[in-house]
């Protein structure tokens, strides 16, 4: 990662504070995704990521998947488990995270297949 690019993560909620840093190779990246202050959002919204290969898959994980709140406003695929999808709908749908509390940081980790 030392070698890599990072990108600052635009989100639709201006709570959330998020930095995506890409491998040189672009083999692998990681995301974190910082929870500044009580969003006023009655629902999390999709985080888009960028920089990734859209005709690539890859697979992701919440690293901190025990952190979760027990809080929640419906199932979130992230926090039971890895996911497979394209650089394409990682960059143009997006990663929905889980319900955060201030002050808190998802790590959200992903690899080429």
């Amino acid at each position: 990662m030392m070698a890599g690019t990072i990108h600052r993560l635009p989100s639709p909620d201006p709570a959330i504070m998020a930095e995506m840093q890409v491998a040189a190779d672009g083999e692998r990246f990681v995301v974190f995704a910082g929870q500044a202050a009580t969003s006023a959002q009655i629902l999390p919204r999709p985080l888009r990521l960028s920089g990734l290969d859209p005709a690539a898959r890859y697979r992701v994980f919440l690293h901190n998947s025990e952190d979760s709140p027990p809080q929640s406003r419906g199932p979130n695929a992230l926090k039971h488990g890895s996911l497979v999808l394209t650089g394409r709908t990682l960059m143009g749908q997006g990663l929905l995270l889980p319900v955060a509390w201030p002050a808190t940081m998802w790590v959200v980790e992903g690899e080429r297949l």
